[in-house]
């Protein structure tokens, strides 16, 4: 008949075991008879032993056979082999490691540390205006935009017409673990250029395009209401440009007043009547840029380029895109003379 196999001991039964092996030297005798372990006293500095270490973060361990106010061992302080420490984490806390950690010439089998709870810390919450995020605990829906606890997954993609860079995919997941995701969200971009030729409307003239990173820019007049000034370019959710002279004041020899400007986004026609009227988005001007060198007509209008900031954020769609800005001319060899393009003009 064989022998059942041989079971391992446990951290105790081996720290028990050891506790045998040190001799008579390693417990005392009470007035009944009864062993029990000995006061832990502290070894002599360079001889057999362990150095204790320092409290770890979060936690502490207390010294088997070392209790206050007789023991006065500190961090530092070198004791006998076959010491003991348990070890305990503070609430929010769970041991990364073993509880207990004995001395055979060093703490074996290592030191633990204490790192959040999995079951009580939790990740910041996922708020994004360019990605959609569906968070799920144990295949269960859960709430992205509060707090969310450990082992949530986040199912992120980026919103209809934005993107994420060229070489990732645009969709990923992610993972709270012990109150951290497992990285940080990615920014979804605007998809920029982007040109739908069955986006059109037919007026007397022929069929009119639609350019989505046309802006319109209008001014509040005297009367409250209103006007079209200029026209601008999307570059960016927040950002437009367009030339100066349109927001310069010739007679003062300076730029205008941001406060009184906004910007129609996502309309064919900006008349009088109809540019306001039912507009997909109406968003007020934040701040306007202009050369410190630009002078109007004085200069013959050099450097004729302006920044528009917007207080809010335009919403992309099937009919407004930002334009592209080819900061590292990616596509400088499709700019060759006789190519056609394509140009927006405003009446």
């Amino acid at each position: 008949m064989r022998a059942p196999p041989l079971q391992p001991l446990g951290l105790a039964a081996v720290s028990a075991l050891l506790l045998l092996a040190a001799g008579p030297a390693a417990s005392t005798s009470s007035a009944r008879g009864r062993s029990r372990p000995r006061a832990l006293r502290q070894a002599p500095a360079g001889g057999e032993g362990c150095v204790l270490p320092e409290q770890p973060a979060n936690g502490q361990y207390r010294i088997g056979g070392c209790a206050p106010p007789d023991c006065q061992l500190r961090p530092g302080d070198r004791v006998d082999l076959f010491a003991l420490l348990n070890f305990t984490c503070a609430p929010g806390h769970a041991l990364a490691g073993q509880p207990t950690a004995f001395c055979d010439g060093r703490w074996s089998p290592g030191l633990p540390a204490c790192v959040p709870d999995n079951t009580t810390a939790f990740c910041s919450p996922l708020i994004s205006s360019s990605s959609d995020i569906i968070c799920t605990l144990n295949d269960k829906p859960v709430s992205c935009d509060q707090q969310v606890r450990s082992n949530t997954r986040a199912t992120v993609k980026c919103k209809p017409f934005y993107e994420l860079p060229r070489e990732k995919s645009n969709n990923y997941e992610i993972t709270c673990d012990r109150g951290l995701w497992s990285q940080p969200l990615i920014p979804c971009t605007p998809e920029c250029g982007v040109f739908d030729f069955n986006i059109s409307k037919e007026t007397e003239d022929g069929v009119e395009k639609s350019i989505p990173w046309y802006a319109a820019i209008i001014k509040k007049n005297n009367q409250g209401s209103w006007e079209f000034v200029c026209s601008a370019s999307i570059i960016s959710p927040r950002v437009l440009v367009s030339v100066a002279h349109c927001l310069w004041k010739e007679s003062d020899k300076k730029q205008v007043d941001a406060k009184d400007y906004g910007v129609v986004i996502g309309k064919y026609e900006h008349g009088p009547k109809e540019l306001i009227t039912n507009a997909p988005q109406q968003i007020l001007v934040d701040k306007i840029y202009v050369p410190d060198t630009f002078r109007g007509y004085a200069r013959r209008y050099e450097e004729d380029i302006s920044v528009i900031v917007l207080k809010d954020e335009i919403v992309m769609n099937e009919v407004t895109h930002p334009i592209c800005i080819d900061f590292e001319d990616e596509y400088a060899p499709y700019f060759i003379p006789g190519k056609q393009g394509i140009v927006s003009l405003n009446f």
